[in-house]
């Protein structure tokens, strides 16, 4: 009787469950208790036997992923997986395939741009970014999925602090966890030594302009204009948010802030700073100006040099950084109107590309004053500094001024 009860009651959760066949398993033998047999196999949509036969689950996974796949079934099949709490887990159930559905979503995600740009999703990976990530409720709820080696989860000191941070998901959250080999860890990776742990993640939704009410009474903005290289709009990303920037705008030719080198250069300020990218100068212009900027008083576009004689912003007057006014406060010159009309005083400022420097719209407006340029002032004998540095030096006297006010 008692093994009757157990098969009817084994069939009845197998029909309910439906496990995908990527990391499925991990769900299948959740959902078993352990004094139940391993007597029935889900023939059909599961990828093999399950019941308590944890090898069984692992060796399904790892035959599922060897079967050959379209791309298309392939992103269809990792986002058909069971999402589980990181409680429910089973550290037993381990991916082992380096062919897996899984792997490849994270290798497209990785190498292709329009893959990110098309599923709204990135790759971060590394026991800092990933556990920040986490530890965060804001950008806790972008994570989507979770692999970590069951090495990491098996570490003395390194575990516990990864199932704690995997504890602290929603229960409504739509997330998977698979524990992993590190083979597969490092083929879900960018790096060439990972850390045992990576994720893909939602992207945040683009920036619309300060909310009504808030408490930013003088906005920052900071304008990218072609910046390429990720090493430098990353760590500018992370200057612009320790220097409570309210938004980045990115200009055309601008690095993809969603590239994973980037994202690791930013260490993580890609999701908490918000983000608009533009599609030319004009584009910018009429953003700018919807979010109460006046360009012709308040945009600062860094130049080389204080003077322009020789330079493409020939004939144009350049500030050095530490005399503009950054706080925000209303010039004593102004009208009455003209301060009604100007309660945010929202400043800009823009960096251009490492080596050309700014483009050649922006390079125009100075010329013809619409815009102000700025610099940054260096002995005799240095050409230019690195465009993060200049950026960084300039964003953090704003935020020297702002805080005096």
């Amino acid at each position: 009787m008692w093994l009757a009860f157990s098969v009817v009651t084994t069939m009845l959760v197998c029909r309910v469950v439906s496990c995908s066949r990527v990391t499925s398993t991990v769900a299948a033998s959740a959902c078993f208790p352990s004094f139940i047999p391993p007597l029935f196999c889900n023939s059909g949509r599961s990828a093999g036997c399950v019941g308590g036969a944890t090898n069984a689950a692992a060796g399904a996974v790892t035959a599922a992923a060897e079967q050959p796949l379209t791309f298309a079934s392939v992103w269809s099949r990792h986002h058909a997986t069971v999402s589980l709490r990181a409680s429910a887990f089973n550290r037993d159930a381990v991916l082992t395939s380096t062919k897996s559905a899984t792997v490849k979503v994270f290798r497209a995600l990785i190498g292709k741009k329009r893959k990110r740009t098309e599923e709204n999703e990135t790759v971060i990976e590394g026991q800092r970014l990933v556990l920040d990530m986490l530890d965060d409720p804001i950008t806790r709820r972008l994570v989507r999925h979770v692999v970590v080696a069951k090495s990491a989860l098996d570490h003395k000191q390194l575990g516990p602090k990864l199932e704690s941070a995997l504890g602290r998901f929603d229960a409504m959250q739509d997330v998977s966890v698979s524990v992993a080999s590190v083979e597969v860890v490092e083929a879900c990776c960018d790096t060439v030594t990972p850390q045992g742990i990576v994720a893909i993640a939602s992207l945040p939704s683009p920036y619309e302009g300060p909310i009504e009410g808030g408490n930013t009474k003088c906005p920052l903005y900071l304008v990218l204009d072609g910046l390429s290289d990720p090493g430098n709009v990353g760590t500018l990303l992370r200057s612009a948010l320790a220097c409570g920037v309210e938004a980045v705008i990115l200009m055309p030719g601008s690095c993809d802030v969603w590239n994973p080198k980037a994202i690791r250069s930013a260490m993580g300020a890609t999701f908490k700073i918000p983000l608009r990218r533009v599609e030319d100068w004009e584009d910018c212009r009429r953003v700018l100006g919807s979010f109460g900027v006046q360009l012709n008083r308040d945009f600062y576009a860094a130049t080389m040099e204080g003077s322009e004689e020789k330079g493409d912003c020939a004939g144009s007057h350049s500030l050095a950084y530490h005399e503009v006014d950054w706080s925000g406060r209303q010039d004593k010159n102004d009208s009455i109107d003209r301060k009604e009309n100007r309660p945010n005083s929202a400043k800009v400022v823009c960096i251009g590309k490492e080596g050309p420097g700014l483009s050649s719209e922006i390079r125009a407006a100075v010329r013809s004053g619409d815009i102000r340029s700025v610099h940054v002032p260096m002995e005799e004998g240095i050409e230019s500094l690195n465009a993060a540095v200049c950026g960084s030096v300039i964003l953090f006297e704003t935020l020297r001024q702002r805080g005096e006010h």
